[in-house]
C-alpha cells in the first residue's frame, strides 16, 4: 500500500523502479547476478550488506573518520568564532581553499560583496569531442581506419573546409584507443594535394616523437551511417546531464549521520536551494530525473531542478529525500548523495566542516556555502572549496573577499563552479581508469561497425611480389572482415623435410590448394583411411618413394611425380 517492496533482508532498501523491476531508481538492478551502480559492482540482493550503496558508512572501507570528527569537536570547544568553513582532514588527501571574508564586513555589521565579472565564466567542456559534429557531419569529408605499428587501431577523418572567410582550411581528427586529436591547417601551406597517408603523418607527428609512421591496411569507410557512428563515439564523453548533492549542516554537527538525520531545514536553506533551481514535483516529471523515482514517490515528492547553459542539473537535496526515523544512517539518502561527485554543504551558522565527514568513493569535490543575514535585503554567502588532492583546480576562482550577494551573478558563479568541478573530477585517476576502459570498449565496437563495408586505399606495407610464400594476412581488426589471400607457391605447399614417423590412421588429411600458372600437377589420388601398406609403397620406383617422403611429410597421399624430381 505504501509503495515499498518487502524483501527477505531489509524492506527499506529495495524499491520498485519505473520499469517495475526491483532495483535502485537509477536503473541498476539487484538480481542473483552482480549489478552496477555508476560503475561500482553491487552483489546479489540476498546479501544484506550488498544492499548498502558504495558510499554507505556500512561499507567496511568507508567507516566514519573518527580523527576528523574529533578534530571538529575539539575546534568547537577550544577555539573562538569565527571558525574556518573547511578544515584540512588530519589524514590529509584533500586540498582546501578558504577565502578571506572579514574585509567585507562593515562597522555596522553589514556584509558587502565585491563585483564579479560573469562574462569570463566558461564551462570546462571537451570541445575536441564536438568538432566532428560541428564541422564534419553533413559536409563532404572522408573517413578511414587502419592500424599503426605504435598507436594501434586508428580512425581518421579529414576534410577541406572552404566555407571560411580566409583560405580553405584542412580539418583532421585522429582517434586512437586512448585519445582524440583535432588539428586545423591552412591549405595555403600545402604545395600539392596529399594522400591519406601523408595527412596521417602530419597528424601523428607529435604522437610518434619523430618515429616513422607505419600504416597497415588503410581502408576507406563506406558504411552508410558512418558519420552517425563516429559522432556518437566522439561525444560519448560529453555529459549534458548532471546530478549534484546538497546537504544541510547545523551548528556543531560533525558526522554524516547527524547531517543526514536533519529532517527539516531552515528558511535560509530553502531560500538558497530556490536560488539554484526550481522546485519540481517528481511524480510524472519527464525531464532528467538524476536517478530519482518519478512514478511511485519512492525518493520523495519534490526536488530541485534547473537548466543552465544547455546542461540539465538535478539536485539531490538531503532534506527532500525520504526520511526513516528507525534508520540512524539514513541509507535512503546516502544512496543518492553518496553516489554524486560534487557535494554542496549549506551552513546557516558559523561551523567548521571536514571534507571526509561524508565518506564515499565517488564524492571528490565539496563546496561549502555559509549564509549571513538570511532572508533579508543584505543576505550574503561566504564560500569555500575543497577537493581530493588528485583533482585539478577548477574555475571560476574565489574572489577576494570570497563573499557573494544573493543575486543572479552568484547563481552563475556557483553553477559554473559545480559543473567545472565535476569535469575536473573526471580527470582523477579513479575516474580516469573507468573512462579509459569505457573508451576502449566503445572504440572496438566502432571499428567493427565501420569495417562492415570498406574500400582498399593502399597496398599492404609488405612486398607484394609474384613469388611470395605467406599464406594469408590477418585483418588489422578482429573478425570484422575476411583475410586478404595471397597466392601460394609450391614451396609453401610442399615443405622440404623428411618424415621420421608413421602417421596415425585417424589423422585427418591436410587440405591443400595450388594456384600456379607455371605448373599444374596431375590429380592426386587420396589415400584411404586404413593403415598404409608399406609393401605397396616400397614396390614403387625409388624416385616415387623419395618424393613421397620428402614432399608429403605424413604419407597421407600417394602421388606419382615426374622422374628426377625430389
Amino acid at each position: 500500500q505504501d509503495g515499498e517492496m518487502d524483501t527477505p533482508t531489509n524492506h527499506r532498501h529495495a524499491i520498485l523502479n519505473e520499469e517495475g523491476s526491483t532495483g535502485y531508481p537509477d536503473g541498476s538492478l539487484n538480481s542473483s547476478s552482480s549489478s552496477s551502480i555508476n560503475g561500482n559492482t553491487i552483489s546479489p540482493i540476498h546479501n544484506h550488506i550488498s544492499m548498502i550503496p558504495p558510499g554507505s558508512p556500512n561499507s567496511p572501507s568507508l567507516r566514519p573518520n573518527r580523527r576528523s570528527v574529533d578534530a571538529l569537536k575539539k575546534l568547537l570547544q577550544t577555539d573562538e568564532a569565527p571558525f574556518p568553513l573547511i578544515i584540512n582532514p588530519p589524514d590529509g588527501g584533500y586540498w582546501v581553499q578558504n577565502g578571506e571574508y572579514e574585509s567585507s564586513r562593515r562597522d555596522n555589521g553589514i556584509w558587502t560583496a565585491p563585483e564579479i565579472d560573469i562574462e569570463h565564466f566558461r564551462l570546462d567542456t571537451d570541445n575536441t569531442a564536438l568538432m566532428y559534429g560541428l564541422h564534419f557531419v553533413g559536409r563532404n569529408h572522408k573517413n578511414f581506419y587502419a592500424r599503426e605499428g605504435k598507436l594501434g587501431p586508428i580512425v581518421f577523418s579529414h576534410m577541406i573546409d572552404s566555407d571560411v572567410s580566409c583560405d580553405p582550411l584542412i580539418r583532421m581528427i585522429l582517434r586512437t584507443e586512448n585519445e582524440t586529436i583535432y588539428k586545423v591547417y591552412p591549405s595555403a601551406q600545402l604545395s600539392r594535394k596529399l594522400e591519406p597517408e601523408e595527412y596521417l603523418a602530419i597528424m601523428s607527428n607529435n604522437l610518434m616523437e619523430g618515429e616513422p609512421l607505419r600504416i597497415e591496411g588503410l581502408k576507406r569507410v563506406m558504411v552508410p551511417n558512418a558519420s552517425e557512428l563516429i559522432q556518437k563515439f566522439d561525444e560519448h564523453c560529453v555529459a549534458k546531464q548532471h546530478k549534484v548533492g546538497i546537504i544541510y549542516q547545523k551548528f556543531g554537527q560533525a558526522t554524516e549521520e547527524e547531517m543526514f538525520c536533519n529532517n527539516d531545514h531552515s528558511p535560509a536553506f530553502k531560500e538558497f536551494v530556490e536560488l539554484l533551481g526550481e522546485t519540481v514535483t517528481l511524480k510524472g516529471f519527464e525531464k532528467y530525473r538524476g536517478g530519482l523515482d518519478t512514478c511511485h514517490d519512492q525518493t520523495g515528492e519534490k526536488s530541485i531542478y534547473t537548466e543552465f547553459k544547455g546542461q540539465e542539473i538535478m539536485f539531490h537535496v538531503s532534506t527532500l529525500l525520504p526520511y526513516d526515523a528507525s534508520d540512524r544512517q539514513q541509507v535512503a539518502r546516502k544512496r543518492h548523495i553518496g553516489n554524486d561527485i560534487v557535494l554542496v554543504v549549506f551552513q546557516d551558522q558559523n561551523t567548521p566542516y571536514s571534507p571526509d565527514c561524508v565518506r564515499s568513493r565517488f564524492l571528490h569535490a565539496h563546496i561549502v556555502v555559509q549564509v549571513e543575514y538570511p532572508n533579508t535585503d543584505h543576505t550574503v554567502y561566504k564560500v569555500a572549496v575543497a577537493a581530493k588532492e588528485d583533482v585539478p583546480d577548477f574555475t571560476p576562482p574565489l574572489p577576494t573577499p570570497a563573499v557573494f550577494s544573493k543575486d543572479h551573478d552568484f547563481r552563475e558563479w556557483i553553477l559554473t563552479k559545480i559543473l567545472n568541478a565535476e569535469a575536473k573530477c573526471y580527470k582523477a585517476p579513479d575516474f580516469r581508469r573507468l573512462a579509459n576502459r569505457t573508451r576502449t570498449q566503445l572504440f572496438g565496437h566502432l571499428l567493427k561497425d565501420l569495417s562492415n563495408c570498406q574500400e582498399d586505399i593502399d597496398a599492404p606495407p609488405f612486398s607484394m611480389t609474384e613469388k611470395r610464400k605467406s599464406v594469408s594476412v590477418e585483418s588489422p581488426f578482429d573478425g570484422t572482415q575476411s583475410p586478404r589471400r595471397r597466392r601460394m607457391t609450391l614451396g609453401t605447399i610442399f615443405p622440404r623435410r623428411k618424415s621420421t614417423a608413421m602417421p596415425s590412421p585417424k589423422t585427418t588429411p591436410r587440405k591443400t590448394h595450388v594456384e600456379s600458372n607455371q605448373m599444374k600437377s596431375k590429380p592426386r589420388k587420396k589415400f584411404t583411411a586404413s593403415t598404409p601398406d608399406l609393401s605397396t609403397i616400397l614396390s614403387e620406383d625409388s624416385s616415387s618413394v623419395s618424393s613421397s617422403s620428402q614432399t608429403m611429410g605424413h604419407l597421407q597421399y600417394k602421388t606419382k611425380t615426374e622422374k628426377g624430381r625430389k
